[in-house]
């Protein structure tokens, strides 16, 4: 029997089950999708239903020796109580599933009291309610020190270190009964093996974490969190093995292996594994890393720095807005843009042939219009936003997209900057918009990537991983950007890649972490195109003297 492994990813909109192979390939797949919860800062998740999308995952691929998901919908966490939850077998007689591995959002916080139960629903990344107390460490004096001990930039209000203070000032009956603040990695495996464990990347982005000793940070708890040690799970690597989940919840036991931050395992699902060579990932958010063999800090703190292993550690920066900005564009104008697409492709189709970035040819276009039907179908939203933006030339004829949703991480760490569209005309469509849109993500990528070249000029090769790499026309614009070749690994399951992958390595299946899979390898690659290029050189520019004048506004209007 050939053995599988299976990649639990924990993502901010989903979470996300996969099977894989000894080689890295998906043999099946299966993801749950949730929203963010609160406005005006606000920024959260119901913990319960990320754990019941996670079993509906988990049941969906592996609950059935047939591979079917069973007959039972998952219909919460309450429903399982008492009962076998997750029936766990491999999709086939020939297959045994040998070991899984979990790859987990980071930088989340909620309380829980002495017996495991939320006091809070999950606090994300992109909650910004923590930017008073984000300002006051600032005013501390104190964030060179807490750069260098943390590896973070603990005076914005993504890091929970801020999020604790909060926490501590505004809701202190709920501080004070907390017996645990922890991540929703936590929660869930306190769920299923009664212990609270954490991973040494989700502790190290909390932001009281000594990346240096690989340790939580007493200096850090007790001169700013308020909190003690004992508050906090025991932080092992990311290869710790759990065992004997709690028979309310499974049938089975496989090892199951820690993992690391949703980042970091994308950085190593796509074949990052040292300082060679870069991951640009867009999913949720963006982000761009590197792994190194000790501590890689900036001296002016666009970068971040999280310990992976006891001798390995993850260096990049972080935007808050990537395929969320597209996600955004369809949640508001989706039944418009599969419209617009159907009918433009629909009279192109008329004149023989159809441009839509390679995803359909003039006689399905045609065979489309004297049906009456449209290429785009609800749910081939992303699809409709390829095609209308591929009908624009590189730049939008002016049109600048800032996609400040909920502020901004790296470089510029600004949480109070906001978005904007500037240069609109009466010219501009909708396909004026999602390319902005588009185009305003990788600019803000490639600021991300000058702050890293800074610091590291040994990366040679630049890997693309997330949902990016499902859109070629976007991948085209990635490279165009950046002036650089953009290598794609076969596989599209980056951040669950990852986690397979660290379960293998926990197992000793692989010899190591540089014993890449084939499906890690990169299978095409993504050439610049020269004149596209200086286009976007100058269109980056213009976008980065927008953003400095929004800046400006922006604190006026706090001011004032």
């Amino acid at each position: 029997m050939k053995p599988l492994y299976m990649g639990i990813d924990i993502g901010t909109s989903s979470v996300r089950a996969v099977l894989f192979d000894e080689q890295g390939h998906t043999q099946k797949a299966s993801s749950v999708e949730y929203s963010l919860l609160g406005a005006n800062g606000v920024a959260e998740l119901r913990p319960d239903e990320i754990l019941d999308g996670l079993i509906k995952c988990v049941e969906d691929i592996a609950g059935a020796s047939d591979g079917t998901a069973p007959a039972e919908a998952a219909s919460g966490l309450s429903a399982r109580v008492g009962e076998s939850a997750i029936g766990l077998s491999a999709p086939n007689d020939s297959t045994f599933i040998a070991a899984a591995g979990i790859s987990c959002q980071m930088h989340s916080l909620m309380c829980v009291d002495a017996d495991g139960a939320p006091l809070t629903n999950l606090i994300t990344w992109a909650d910004t309610r923590a930017t008073k107390q984000a300002d006051e460490i600032l005013a501390s004096g104190r964030v060179d020190e807490l750069y260098k001990i943390t590896g973070c930039r603990v005076q914005h209000p993504m890091y929970p270190l801020a999020k604790l203070i909060w926490l501590r000032e505004n809701e202190p009956a709920i501080f004070s009964k907390a017996a645990k603040f922890i991540t929703i990695k936590e929660y869930i495996l306190h769920k299923f093996f009664g212990e609270y464990v954490v991973d040494y990347t989700l502790a190290a982005s909390q932001g009281y974490f000594d990346i240096n000793k690989n340790e939580w940070s007493e200096v850090v708890l007790r001169d700013f969190a308020g909190i003690g040690v004992e508050k906090l799970s025991r932080a092992v690597e990311c290869t710790h093995v759990l065992k004997s989940m709690k028979p309310e919840f499974a049938d089975f036991d496989i090892p199951f292996v820690i993992g690391s931050g949703d980042g970091i395992m994308a950085n190593l699902g796509c074949g990052v594994a040292d300082d060679t060579a870069l991951s640009v990932t867009v999913g949720t958010s963006g982000a761009v890393r590197t792994s190194v063999k000790a501590p890689l800090l900036d001296k002016e703190q666009r970068t971040w720095c999280y310990s992976f292993t006891n001798d390995t550690w993850v260096a990049g920066g972080a935007t808050n807005s990537g395929g969320i900005a597209l996600k955004y564009l369809r949640d508001r104008l989706g039944a418009q843009l599969l419209e617009d697409a159907g009918r433009m492709c629909a009279d192109e189709a008329e004149s023989a042939h159809c441009l839509d970035a390679g995803r359909m040819c003039a006689d399905e276009a045609e065979s489309a219009h004297r049906s009456g039907i449209t290429r785009f179908a609800p749910g081939q939203e992303y699809e409709a936003m390829d095609y209308l933006a591929s009908q624009v030339p590189a730049g939008c004829d002016g049109l600048v997209f800032l996609p400040y949703l909920m502020g901004e991480r790296s470089p510029d760490w600004n949480p109070k900057v906001r978005g904007m569209m500037a240069g609109l005309e009466l010219s501009h469509g909708n396909g004026h918009i999602c390319r902005a849109a588009m185009e305003g993500v990788i600019f803000r990528l490639y600021s991300v990537y000058k702050s890293m070249a800074a610091i590291n000029s040994n990366a040679t090769q630049i890997r693309a991983t997330g949902g990016i790499v499902k859109s070629e026309f976007w991948m085209q614009i990635l490279a165009d950007v950046f002036g650089k070749e953009i290598l794609v690994a076969k596989t599209q399951e980056g951040a669950a890649l990852g986690a397979a992958f660290t379960a293998m390595v926990a197992v000793k299946a692989v010899a190591g972490f540089s014993d890449l899979l084939e499906a890690m390898h990169p299978v095409k690659s993504i050439t610049p195109r020269a004149e596209a290029h200086f286009v976007y050189a100058q269109a980056y520019e213009r976008a980065m003297e927008l953003y400095e004048s929004n800046n400006k506004w922006m604190k006026t209007q706090e001011e004032s």
